[in-house]
């Protein structure tokens, strides 16, 4: 072992070092990636899943991104752009925050634009 390394068991608590029970949140969770916002995003559709909707995807191409995160569009699993009776209506896109990982649901009753024009002003308050 290098000078300086230390070796922990990772299920021992006693032994985790200080800069991790110092800090807010753990160091890896301070910078939010877009692939850890997708399992993120995959997980809240699961969620919606496990209430009653259909099976649901992701729509990677109507992703918006955003300063504070992104802006996940989704639909059934079996949407086709061909076929509008698998158009899911209803549904309303979900914003990411890479600040703490959260997921903050928007509006079907709203355009995209209008959710996201709200949602910044509530950010700059």
């Amino acid at each position: 072992m290098a000078r300086g390394q230390v070796s922990m068991p990772i299920d021992s608590v006693k032994h985790v070092p200080i800069l991790f029970i110092m800090a807010k949140k753990p160091p890896a969770l301070a910078v939010q990636t877009y692939e850890h916002a997708t399992r993120i995003a995959e997980s809240h559709l699961r969620e919606m899943e496990a209430r009653g909707s259909p099976e649901l995807m992701l729509m990677h191409e109507a992703t918006i991104y955003k300063y504070y995160g992104w802006v996940f569009c989704f639909n059934s699993a079996d949407f086709d752009p061909k076929n509008i009776s698998t158009y899911l209506a209803g549904n309303a896109p979900f914003i990411f925050l890479k600040s703490d990982g959260s997921v903050v649901d928007t509006s079907s009753a709203y355009s995209i634009e209008r959710n996201l024009e709200e949602f910044e002003q509530r950010l700059s308050k």
